[in-house]
């Protein structure tokens, strides 16, 4: 949908309703809803600046689309049937507040992932081992789940709602505790921290199934066949290196936690020697280097994947 379809049917009551005539009629001349062209556009332009403009619809393509019912009802059901991996729950519990709240504490059990962010350990949040309808082993529950500490709207500066419908702007009344912070300064760090994460899962799955295919494509169909891999191989390589690097370069602090200076250094040194250098030269001579070449990419692979899988699991 384009944003002029969706500002000629942004109104929820559309469907319901019949604008054409009655007083809903007013809604297109005045009030609130009247602005949402100018709003729209305002938003857009604070969120994008310059790269907003009215050729590229206001950046308004580059938000993400609902593309099927995803309301709450019916994704508890499909997480209860085991077709949600996940879920992000930020100030509302879950566990209590569905019509069925048997089946939301099911559906949250069949999670493969829960990251929880409120101000205390909710029962969303203990379902996996609090729920007296739950398992009676909780080795049968099979969700991890991350609870993160959340600041309360007197503790951060900014806009407040609630059922009321007032909004309100006020200043911090004071400094949250420890680790607590906003709902949306975990928001933000979430997807800052996973930014160049998409890129080199892409580049580094792309690459280890290339060289996988090389081995296979030379024992079976000899030498000359993996002659015609070069060229996609040293693009992976470069889009590998350069894709790890910038997590290594956003992550390194975190990381002197666990691993010592030296393993980082190392483990970004064997990336770049032993996952990119090392094997475009030895892709150079011929088969036989390509062959080695691909050895070396999925032993690199490994040892990523095990300085990732640690950094990820004591941050």
């Amino acid at each position: 949908a384009s944003l002029d379809e969706y500002l000629a049917n942004g109104h929820g009551f559309d469907a319901a309703r019949d604008k054409r005539r009655g007083m809903w009629q007013l809604e297109t001349s005045r009030g609130a809803w009247a602005s949402l062209p100018k709003y729209m556009v305002s938003l857009l332009r604070a969120w994008y600046g310059k790269e907003a403009t009215k050729e590229n619809e206001f950046g308004y393509q580059w938000l993400p689309k609902l593309v099927g019912d995803e309301s709450f009802t019916i994704t508890i059901d499909r997480a209860a049937r085991g077709e949600v991996e996940g879920l992000l729950v930020f100030g509302q519990n879950i566990a209590v507040t569905n019509p069925n709240t048997g089946l939301s504490r099911e559906a949250i059990r069949k999670l493969e992932w829960l990251v929880v962010c409120d101000l205390f350990e909710t029962e969303t949040a203990s379902a996996w081992y609090a729920d007296p309808t739950a398992p009676d082993s909780i080795k049968d529950c099979q969700t991890e789940v991350f609870l993160l500490p959340s600041a309360t709207s007197l503790e951060c500066d900014g806009s407040v709602t609630n059922t009321e419908r007032l909004m309100q702007w006020h200043e911090r009344a004071k400094k949250s505790p420890g680790n607590c912070r906003s709902a949306g300064w975990w928001i933000y760090q979430l997807v800052k921290k996973a930014r160049w994460l998409s890129p080199f899962m892409v580049a580094d799955a792309l690459l280890l199934g290339l060289a996988s295919y090389t081995i296979l494509a030379v024992f079976i169909f000899g030498m000359r066949a993996g002659m015609w891999l070069i060229l996609p191989l040293y693009i992976l390589l470069v889009a590998r290196c350069v894709s790890f690097g910038l997590i290594w370069l956003d992550v390194r602090a975190r990381a002197r936690k666990i691993y010592s200076k030296a393993g980082n250094t190392i483990t970004m040194l064997v990336v770049l020697a032993f996952g990119g250098a090392v094997p475009a030269i030895c892709a150079l001579p011929g088969a036989w280097g390509l062959l080695l070449a691909a050895l070396l990419v999925l032993l690199c692979g490994i040892w990523e994947r095990y300085w990732l899988i640690g950094l990820a699991r004591h941050c």
